[in-house]
């Protein structure tokens, strides 16, 4: 499994807007995948950001950090878009109204062509889409707290969350899950290793020091679920499987594969360092609280 790679004449056009957006600038579009035009979600990145830790410029990890959350999501069974990708486009390229964001996300200024992170648009809901946040607080509190009450009964929440504690993704909010058919589908990852900071062979830094959002939440309107033993024993089971799907050759091809595109091999050797020192057994049972 590659990530796909394409160049700014693989862009066909763009469609109307998404209907709900978060604090990234994206946009939908078409693009030509090589065997077929697919509607994609598409989050232009810029090459510099400003560190939230210490408000300097620094590069920004974000094109990276996507590539390696889907990439290790699909090689771990969990659902994802079906395509996902790179493209270079120009800013002509990008829709006029976001050009505002971007500039301001990237130290001030716009540039002349931005790296994308695309992937495809797969017709399903966020898990809380449906959600009216011009209701009142009380209102929404509970609708939030019926999504969140779903989610702790479905097996596979255990699974993200220890996949989102593996990763230190600070960002799993309800919003980048998709109400699939089978189970929720995760998509945005460009929040792993805390924030696009990062440098290879260690996390990025956000004041607060980030935090496994959707376990905050389950906990939150699920008193005690993640102290369980059922669910902490789920989530031992699910590292155990990370360790073995990261171990493989196939996924270690992978890895490599887009890794030394923006990274010499040193330091694509201390992201995958950093990835599988977490999945050590005696470090994850003791984050679970299965070991002393």
């Amino acid at each position: 499994m590659s990530i796909l790679k394409l160049p700014s004449d693989a862009f066909v056009g763009q469609l109307s807007p998404p209907k709900k957006t978060g604090a990234s600038p994206i946009f939908r579009a078409k693009i030509d995948l090589g065997l077929s035009v697919e509607c994609c979600f598409v989050k232009p990145l810029p090459d510099v950001i400003v560190c939230p830790a210490d408000q300097q410029p620094v590069p920004n990890r974000e094109i990276v950090a996507e590539a390696i959350g889907y990439v290790l999501a699909k090689r771990s069974g969990f659902d994802v878009p079906e395509k996902a990708g790179i493209i270079l486009l120009t800013v002509e390229q990008i829709p006029s109204e976001l050009h505002r964001m971007l500039a301001k996300a990237g130290h001030g200024q716009l540039q002349e062509d931005y790296l994308c992170w695309f992937s495809q648009d797969m017709q399903y809901p966020n898990v809380i889409q449906h959600i009216d946040l011009t209701l009142p607080e009380h209102m929404v509190s509970k609708a939030f707290e019926r999504v969140v009450k779903r989610l702790a009964e479905i097996s596979q929440t255990n699974r993200i969350v220890a996949f989102d504690d593996w990763l230190a993704n600070s960002d799993r909010n309800l919003g980048n899950l998709l109400a699939a058919p089978r189970a929720p589908m995760l998509i945005d990852h460009g929040r792993i290793f805390v924030f696009p900071n990062w440098s290879p062979g260690s996390f990025g830094r956000i004041p607060g020091g980030g935090q496994n959002r959707l376990l905050a939440a389950l906990d939150h309107f699920n008193p005690g679920w993640s102290a369980k033993l059922p669910n902490k024993s789920a989530r031992a089971m699910a590292y155990a499987s990370f360790a073995k799907v990261v171990s493989t050759a196939d996924c270690q091809q992978d890895l490599a594969g887009f890794l030394g595109e923006f990274f010499d091999a040193t330091q694509a050797g201390a992201i995958i360092d950093l990835l599988e020192s977490r999945l050590d057994a005696d470090y994850y049972n003791q984050q679970i609280g299965l070991l002393a």
